[in-house]
């Protein structure tokens, strides 16, 4: 496990295969334990390399496990390859590893493109995972990992990059905040201001890291969501997400993932009409956090009258779990379903019990996920003897949950952290 400390805080962290494990607090106490799941070993290890490159830019300080400061040193040149140094307090060389590449082509042609102050933003870490063909940006992530609130003019990167020649041809924007900010109305300005590429066809918005910022913050998309209507793929990502109409004809995949999810948004969603959405993913949250949604409310998802093409429906998170698997196998919508993902909820034996009831009715579908739900071992066993594809937590799952407020999502992919205190069971 590596160790990283600034003042009186400290971090650790260690990757066992998707897993991201991190304790984090005040030095000479026990701290907090996260544990980040990632989709697969590859996004964990591109996670742990994101963080370490992070700490390191905020100040901190590898040190070992039990003391010793590493300092990191140069080999002096020779043949062979360039290594580099991890020298122990006394100068002894304690690990050797590779001295990372040159900075990548990307980041000269940022600059060549977009301009000076955007390719230093892109050396700062502020603009991050760009993707080119040829000259043409396509892809690229705008990063705001500031501490405290967010101040407006912190948004200039994104100002600057709506008028740059990179919009042109942009494809997918990922906007990521891991601040505590309450508000995103700052993080909207921008796209209102400079309006929206029209090349965009894959939004990631107001997606946090940081816990507390993520379940602080309150996100009202209204403004934005009409000069969207070319979208093909939107993932909105707050505590809360609010919004007064929905008018997206092209879209194919819908995230909104929360900390509580509002019943008058879930109304507004459903009522939309969505002729091209293959994909649905809502994370419903806890009611501590403003999730008053219950499963009479997904009434008119579950008819699927304004979702006729939808093949992929996940319904995470939520405490009413056991009742969602009532509706759902009655549902008119089922039939026409692939796969169902009811992970990181409070499902219990009897949801269990009501899935292999109605296996029948499920047994079309290519996937149905379950991970990490308040399933006991006899439940899962009365799952995993139907022929249902069935996706559970395995041997070693974190155990029953008493509370959805346990996940909290990662600002990529389907990623999300488990969070406990030292001493609770894994």
């Amino acid at each position: 496990m590596e160790r990283y400390e600034r003042g009186d805080q400290f971090i650790e962290f260690e990757q066992v295969l998707s897993m991201l494990r991190l304790r984090a607090g005040k030095i000479g106490t026990p701290g907090k334990e996260d544990r980040r799941f990632h989709p697969s070993s590859e996004a964990s290890i591109q996670a742990e390399m994101e963080l370490r490159t992070r700490l390191l830019r905020e100040g901190y300080r590898r040190v070992t496990g039990a003391g010793g400061e590493l300092l990191l040193g140069a080999e002096p040149p020779g043949p062979a390859s360039p290594r580099a140094l991890l020298l122990d307090a006394r100068g002894d060389a304690v690990l050797r590893e590779p001295v990372p590449e040159p900075a990548p082509r990307p980041k000269d042609l940022a600059s060549e493109v977009l301009g000076d102050a955007l390719g230093d933003a892109v050396r700062a870490g502020d603009l991050a995972g760009l993707e080119w063909e040829g000259r043409m940006l396509r892809a690229v992530s705008v990063v705001y990992d500031g501490s405290g609130l967010v101040d407006p003019l912190e948004f200039d990167t994104l100002a600057a990059l709506l008028q740059s020649g990179g919009r042109k041809g942009l494809r997918r924007l990922e906007v990521s905040v891991m601040t505590e900010a309450s508000e995103f109305a700052h993080v909207l300005q921008p796209f209102l201001e400079h309006g929206v590429p029209s090349s965009l066809r894959h939004l990631v918005l107001c997606t946090f890291d940081n816990i507390e910022g993520f379940l602080a913050t309150r996100a009202d998309v209204t403004a934005l969501l009409p000069a969207l209507r070319d979208l093909e793929r939107l993932e909105l990502q707050a505590g809360q997400v609010t919004f007064d109409r929905v008018d997206l004809p092209e879209l194919r995949d819908f995230q909104l993932r929360t900390a509580g999810l509002g019943r008058d948004t879930l109304r507004t969603l459903s009522a939309a009409r969505w002729p091209a959405l293959d994909r649905l993913t809502l994370w419903f949250g806890s009611p501590r956090h403003g999730g008053d949604c219950r499963v009479e409310d997904l009434a008119a998802v579950l008819d699927g009258e304004h979702f006729p093409r939808l093949r992929h429906l996940r319904l995470m998170n939520a405490t009413f779990t056991d009742e969602l698997c009532e509706a759902l196998v009655s549902s008119r919508l089922l039939p026409r379903l692939r796969s169902v993902d009811l992970s990181l909820g409070l499902m219990t034996d009897e949801g269990a019990r009501t899935l292999a009831r109605h296996a029948a009715a499920l047994g079309h579908l290519q996937k149905l996920s379950l991970v990490n739900n308040a399933l006991t071992h006899e439940g899962e066993a009365l799952l995993a003897a139907t022929s249902l594809p069935v996706e559970l937590s395995g041997p070693g799952h974190h155990g029953r949950n008493d509370s959805v407020e346990h996940f909290v999502p990662l600002s990529q992919g389907d990623g999300y952290m488990y969070l406990f205190q030292p001493g609770d069971a894994p």
